[in-house]
This record gives C-alpha cells, sequence and structure tokens, in this order.
C-alpha cells in the first residue's frame, strides 16, 4: 500500500508515500541536495518536519528514495520503448517515450542532471544513473556491431543523446525564452518529440524520415 498507517497524532487523511516522494523530488531538483531542506518540503506537503520523519529517517533516506524512484521510473520507460522492431523504428520509440516522460515530469530532468553531476556528500544514487547509461551504451553498441549505425565512441553517443533530451527540460526559464513557450506546455510536445527523433537519428548516423 501507498498509504501509511495512522499512527497517535497523526493527521487522520495521511500522505501516500508516493506524495511525499513527488514533493522531495521537486524540491531537490530545484535546490539540489545540499540546499534542500526537509522543512522546505514538509511545508511544500503543508506538514510539519516531524511528520516528514516519521516516515523518513534522514534526508539522505528521503533522497535515496527519490532518486531511486526516477531511475526505476526511466528503467520502465527504457525496456517498454524497446520492443522487436527495426533499429530506427526502436530509436524513435525510445526518444519520444523518454521526450514525453520529461514533459511529464517536470522535475526530472533537473534531478537527473544534478545527480550524474555530482560528486555530492549523500547516499550513493549516482551509480545507478551511470548504470542506466550504460543500458543505453549497450543498446548502440549492439546496433553498431549488427551494422544498423556507424561504428563510432558509444560513450560519447551515449552522452550526446542523453544531453540532447535532457537539457531542454533542465533549463526550462532558458528553454522558454527561446522558444517562445514554456518547454512543458503541451502545444509545443509534438514539436519537440519530432524534433529529438530527428536529432538523434543525425547523431546516430541515420537518413531522417522521409
Amino acid at each position: 500500500m501507498d498509504d501509511f498507517p495512522r499512527r497517535p497524532g497523526r493527521p487522520s487523511s495521511p500522505l501516500s508515500r508516493r506524495a511525499l516522494v513527488a514533493a522531495a523530488r521537486e524540491v531537490f531538483a530545484t535546490e539540489g541536495f545540499a540546499g534542500a531542506t526537509l522543512d522546505a518540503i514538509a511545508r511544500r506537503l503543508d506538514i510539519r518536519k516531524p511528520s516528514l520523519l516519521h516516515h523518513f529517517p534522514s534526508k539522505d533516506a528521503l533522497y535515496a528514495e527519490a532518486v531511486a524512484t526516477l531511475i526505476e521510473e526511466l528503467s520502465v520507460v527504457f525496456a517498454t520503448a524497446l520492443g522487436p522492431a527495426p533499429f530506427p523504428e526502436r530509436l524513435d520509440a525510445l526518444s519520444e517515450a523518454l521526450t514525453r516522460y520529461l514533459a511529464e515530469r517536470p522535475e526530472a530532468a533537473a534531478l537527473l542532471l544534478r545527480e550524474l553531476g555530482g560528486p555530492r556528500v549523500g547516499p550513493p544514487g549516482a551509480q545507478a544513473a551511470v548504470n542506466l547509461l550504460r543500458a543505453a551504451v549497450a543498446f548502440l553498441e549492439t546496433a553498431m556491431d549488427a551494422g544498423e549505425i556507424p561504428a563510432q565512441d558509444p560513450n560519447q553517443l551515449a552522452l550526446s543523446v542523453v544531453g540532447l533530451h535532457l537539457v531542454w527540460f533542465a533549463v526550462p526559464a532558458v528553454t522558454g525564452e527561446l522558444n517562445g513557450t514554456s518547454p512543458f506546455a503541451p502545444e509545443s510536445l509534438d514539436r519537440r518529440v519530432a524534433t529529438v527523433c530527428a536529432q538523434v537519428r543525425a547523431l546516430c548516423g541515420l537518413p531522417s524520415h522521409s
């Protein structure tokens, strides 16, 4: 169950664990691990800090779960998009799925970039993000070995593709100024999906859609 059992002194309508972690992700994405406080997260939820500490004994523990949920969601997106299809179709499916995921979760790109940007004091989380990057590298290496895309440095390619997906959503103020609208606005999403698919294809050495 997502909901916590009620304890003496707790509100009659306790928040779900999912809601607590979602609020934490937003604060960590905005303030970073060092700048975020349990007080700020509690205020966002309109609860007191002791209520938050009922469920997470420390900021480290809450951060670890916030990052873990993000990596788990991205892993599902990655796995779901990669069906038995020709590589260009799988690449497009993954590009679109990741772009739509990031557009629907404004905190995700910023939090992931902060996590990859370490080092920082706190529980290990960057390794999980690196492991996800390694899965992307393996995906690209397999395509190169099969002759589906030209051979190149798969690590550099994976990081370029990741940057293409993340930066647009991680710096929304800059994106909004350049693009004329928020990167999270529904009306800009289809254009962004088409742009990302075309640019990822170009980075991989594939022709654009006819």
